[in-house]
């Protein structure tokens, strides 16, 4: 009898220190450098996936009804807020006003560039677009850039839409605000709306990265 006691005296303080030397190990793991570390990795990644964007969008319209479309989707798909020209008339002084607000209240500006130049602001002969790009430029906002490549053009211009596709007054203009947004090393080119959309989700996921962009979280 007197061994059966001391068996299970002996067993439950095996248990005990069992769960001493449990305990002690988990609180060595949790205070672990390697742990702490994939800890705030997972709460960085957490916040990083949790940034909401508010994107301008930005571009000449008629040519490009189905482009923005398809922007506005892809920035609704990846968890963020378009941003554009549909919320305001065009045509007056007053625009460039609500189009730099806006911009201002934007994370990120995109511009979507086809082969038009855009409706024409009186007082700088400049389009509405290229003021808006440079605007952004600026003030220094996060961008980035899609432009339609030759062969894009082209099939647009095959296309029913041949008559908007292409800029017959204002090609210098356009050649020259081409050239200045290809310099810059945040563009990629675009052939058909699907080229638009797979750039957006890859450049709104770098971006979510950036501690300069805060965003909504």
């Amino acid at each position: 009898m007197t061994n059966t006691v001391q068996q299970l005296h002996n067993a439950k303080a095996g248990q005990k220190r069992s769960i001493r030397q449990i305990q002690k190990l988990n609180k060595t793991l949790q205070t672990h450098p390697n742990v702490q570390a994939e800890r705030r990795g997972g709460l960085k990644q957490k916040n990083m996936k949790d940034k909401k964007f508010q994107i301008f969008v930005s571009s000449t319209y008629i040519d490009l009804k189905e482009e923005r479309q398809a922007a506005v989707e892809a920035i609704l798909s990846a968890g963020h807020i378009p941003a554009g020209m549909e919320l305001f008339s065009a045509g007056d002084e007053s625009q460039m006003t609500v189009i730099k607000r806006w911009i201002d209240e934007s994370d990120i500006y995109l511009l979507i560039l086809g082969g038009r130049y855009g409706s024409i602001e009186p007082k700088s002969g400049k389009s509405y677009t290229q003021l808006e790009f440079e605007y952004a430029v600026e003030i220094k906002k996060p961008y980035f850039s899609v432009v339609i490549t030759e062969k894009g053009l082209d099939e647009k211009v095959a296309s029913h839409l041949k008559r908007n596709a292409l800029e017959d007054k204002y090609q210098k203009e356009l050649t020259e605000f081409k050239m200045q947004i290809m310099s810059s090393n945040v563009v990629r080119e675009w052939d058909d709306k699907k080229d638009i959309k797979i750039a957006i989700h890859e450049t709104l996921s770098d971006f979510s990265y950036s501690k300069k962009l805060v965003g909504w979280v």
